[in-house]
C-alpha cells in the first residue's frame, strides 16, 4: 500500500491509500469508500463486468459509475478515472504500468 492524495471534481481533496497492482487491468475505487468520501460518480452509458487474473467475473455488481479525479502521489500528479467496484481490502487499486 502506498499514501497517496485524490482530489474531485469538487476540489475536496483527501489523502487515502491505494494498492498498487500489476495484475489489474484498470483503476478502481471500492463503492463504499468512495460513497463515505462523497467522490463523485459519473454513471457509464454501458455497464461492464470486471475480470480477474483467472478470467472470471468479479462478484458482485457490473461497474457502472466512474470517477474523475485528481491524484497525488509524492510530488507526482495525474488526472485519472477509477471504476467504481466492490474491493473491501483497499480504498483504491491502481495499475502499475511498469
Amino acid at each position: 500500500m502506498i499514501k497517496v492524495s485524490i482530489q474531485g471534481a469538487d476540489g475536496k481533496e483527501c489523502g487515502t491509500t491505494a494498492l498498487v497492482d500489476g495484475g489489474a487491468s484498470e483503476n478502481f475505487i471500492d463503492r463504499a469508500y468512495a460513497e463515505a468520501s462523497g467522490i463523485q460518480m459519473q454513471q457509464k452509458a454501458v455497464p461492464r463486468g470486471v475480470l480477474t487474473v483467472d478470467e472470471s467475473e468479479v462478484t458482485g455488481r457490473p461497474v457502472t459509475h466512474d470517477a474523475q479525479i485528481h491524484l497525488t502521489i509524492n510530488h507526482q500528479e495525474e488526472d485519472i478515472q477509477l471504476h467504481r467496484i466492490t474491493i473491501g481490502n483497499a480504498p483504491i487499486i491502481l495499475v502499475s504500468r511498469i
